[in-house]
């Protein structure tokens, strides 16, 4: 009897915490499997390390696999490194793990796909009990040479056993009123997070927290008119229960206006005057609009004005003017339905004034350059609304003001004495509605000792942007036709309206910028402003 005890002690003891591959995670434990691929497993130096070898038998794509169902909760950490002899380097090629039947793939952390063609790094994984968990390497086409890892100082930390919970039960089968409506778990008081796996067909995703109730807006790709299965687990000790059981949920329908939820204008710009006329003027975000409208209104002027995102600008329209208050209200549109005008609120653009009229400058591709020609027309940044603009040039001592109807002009209509081989300091000023503003900052040209050095000013293109490619199963690039030489300001929101970047590139490095390697599948939103220029193009992560 004493025996039989100190053997099951020691199975224990093998089950909540494991070095290597042994006891209850030896090599034997593990199944290995084929899908249209012939990989295969070393595991010859066991139990110190396993090497996983993907497929390469020109036959599309396919999955190698080794996997064990875990005896109970715990967490698993394990160090990995990866190869290649793929030609076309690590972008066909994938190591992952995969957990649960459903075998879910999850790149190892620290992989880049279209990255080096050797990497490394670790990884931690938290487990249920009786939960498959697996390694993977995904070949996208059995072409070009295989990928294999390399596992070593793999660990398993148990625990004990953890209740579950699942969708309360006044929720299960219900019809959302909204996509943000609260979903709620049963109540566990010693939980320390709650998980939520909400599935729809072969698309699963998860969200933790640690409250109790999450809604669906928070999990990417979550669509109107549609039923979720939810499950729950619960974390508790450091160690993650298996999943309760299943719930079905269903999301609100678009139909008609009616069932588009309501927006308005931003609380912290109601009533507000607008730092400058160029600022932006936002809505409240709807989940998943494809759209925004906002309504102005100044006396009995009515102006519409349709963005593809949440908010616009005033400079974008031929209605902002100094020192005038709008009523703006605003409503969504989703799949394809617009929606009613939530409750108006006023908005006022700045009163008019030598401060707050935009400050400009001589256009950043002319600065520290030589002329073309000595009659090559100086051109500065365009300021909204101006009406007018004064160029200050200062050489060799001598300053003057030419006041111009125009945003550009030549050295020999200021009345200063124009010599070749000379450099000129010139300051722009802009004038709206009367008013001229401060002058910019100080920019040198100089005339062109003779043509053969001169430098060539060539015309700015129209301002376009293209993203590609679109969809994309990893990156993004962006081609950018500006209008002018200046910085390129690059904003990308999710469909809720989180930012996700924010970053700003000189006008000749965009086309050397990749981004969107790590954003999860789903659609998103991205702003390019050059100057007063503003695209938006929509990108599609698959």
């Amino acid at each position: 009897m004493k025996k039989i005890i100190f053997l099951l002690f020691l199975v224990t003891i093998q089950a909540n915490s494991q070095t290597n591959f042994t006891g209850a995670f030896a090599v034997a434990n593990w199944t290995f499997s084929n899908t249209n691929a012939n990989g295969f497993v070393d595991i010859s130096n066991a139990p110190t390390s396993i090497s996983l070898t993907g497929g390469n038998n020109g036959s599309g794509a396919g999955n190698t696999d080794f996997k064990i169902a875990c005896p109970i909760a715990g967490t698993i950490s394990f160090n990995w490194s990866y190869h290649t002899n793929d030609q076309d380097g690590a972008n066909y090629d994938n190591p992952n793990i995969t957990i649960d039947v459903n075998g879910i793939k999850t790149f190892f952390n620290g992989y880049s796909p279209g990255g080096d063609v050797d990497q490394s790094g670790t990884m931690t994984v938290n487990v249920n009990a009786s939960e498959v968990f697996g390694f993977n390497v995904f070949t996208s086409d059995n072409f070009g040479g295989s990928a294999t890892v390399t596992i070593t100082n793999f660990n398993f930390v148990g625990g004990t056993a953890v209740p579950t919970s699942k969708i309360r039960a006044s929720q299960c089968g219900s019809a959302l009123a909204a996509m943000n409506t609260q979903i709620a778990a049963d109540f566990i008081p010693t939980a320390q997070m709650y998980r939520f796996e909400v599935s729809n067909e072969a698309n699963v995703r998860t969200f933790e927290t640690t409250k109790r109730n999450f809604d669906l807006t928070k999990i990417v790709g979550s669509a109107y008119g549609t039923t979720y299965a939810i499950k729950v687990a619960v974390k508790i000790g450091g160690n993650w229960g298996a999943y309760g059981t299943s719930c079905n949920v269903t999301t609100p329908t678009i139909v008609s206006s009616s069932s588009v939820p309501l927006t308005k204008l931003r609380a912290s710009q109601c009533g507000s005057t607008l730092a400058g006329i160029g600022s932006p003027i936002h809505s409240e975000l709807v989940y998943a609009a494809e759209a925004y409208r906002f309504e102005l209104t100044n006396g009995t002027t009515v102006t519409e004005v349709e963005s593809p995102i949440y908010y616009f600008f005033l400079t974008n329209t031929a209605i902002g003017t100094y020192g005038t208050t709008f009523s703006v209200k605003t409503k969504a549109k989703i799949d394809g339905v617009w929606g009613n005008y939530g409750a108006s609120c006023s908005i006022s653009t700045p009163a008019l004034s030598a401060n707050t009229v935009p400050t400009t400058q001589i256009r950043p591709s002319f600065c520290s350059t030589t002329l073309a020609t000595m009659a090559t027309k100086i051109p500065a940044s365009t300021v909204y609304n101006a009406e007018g603009y004064r160029f200050e040039i200062t050489s060799n001592g001598t300053t003057v003001e030419y006041n111009s109807p125009s945003y550009n002009f030549k050295l020999s209509q200021t009345g200063i004495t124009v010599a070749s081989g000379t450099a000129y300091s010139i300051r722009v000023a802009a004038k709206v509605n009367g008013v001229y503003g401060e002058y910019g900052a100080s920019c040198d040209v100089t005339t062109p000792s003779t043509a053969g050095f001169a430098r060539t000013i060539i015309a700015s293109t129209a301002f376009n942007i293209a993203a590609y490619p679109n969809p994309s199963y990893s990156d993004f690039k962006l081609q950018v036709n500006g209008a002018t030489d200046e910085a390129v300001s690059i904003l990308v929101f999710d469909m809720t309206g989180r930012q996700i970047e924010n970053k700003v590139f000189a006008a000749n490095a965009i086309e050397n910028i990749a981004f969107g390697q790590n954003y999860s599948t789903g659609v998103y939103n991205v702003i390019v402003s050059q100057g007063l220029n503003t695209k938006t193009v929509r990108l599609v992560k698959n």
